[in-house]
């Protein structure tokens, strides 16, 4: 196998074809990232893209739910819906049952241009816990327990 001109095995495709289908399904994909998480618990992986967060339908579409713009998702109060964490915006937004995403008012966070944000249990108590870094050394690095 010869590797092309960036070191990397060129894709076999073995006569598969990708088609762009984007604004067909109803999706933008203008943004930063994307993040994709059963948000309304149906069996069906919706999607937050562009900063907008759309829903499955049951795999034909999507449709707009919110514009929250680019983040990160994970259940941080542990009531079984994922919920969502703006890192562009520096909002964090609960999912109230299903599609309805609230914003949970946070302690005032220093204004920042922050670059991501992750989820994890970081102190191993049984709570999400949300770390999120700006990339200018002057700004201060964050990270909260949700209980």
């Amino acid at each position: 196998m010869s590797l092309g001109a960036a070191g990397v095995a060129p894709a076999q495709t073995a006569g598969v074809v990708f088609k762009d289908r984007t604004a067909d399904l109803g999706l933008v994909s203008v943004g930063e990232g994307a993040c994709w998480a059963d948000f309304n618990q149906d069996g069906w992986t919706d999607v937050c893209a562009g900063g907008v967060i759309s829903q499955n339908r049951a795999g034909t579409n999507f449709a707009k739910v919110a514009e929250v713009g680019a983040g990160v998702a994970a259940d941080f109060d542990n009531d079984g819906f994922t919920d969502f964490f703006s890192w562009s915006r520096l909002k964090l937004y609960r999912n109230d049952g299903g599609m309805r995403f609230v914003e949970f008012m946070l302690p005032q966070l220093p204004k920042s241009v922050s670059r991501g944000a992750a989820w994890g249990d970081f102190n191993n108590d049984g709570f999400t816990d949300l770390y999120q870094r700006s990339p200018s050394p002057s700004d201060k690095t964050h990270q909260g327990s949700f209980k």
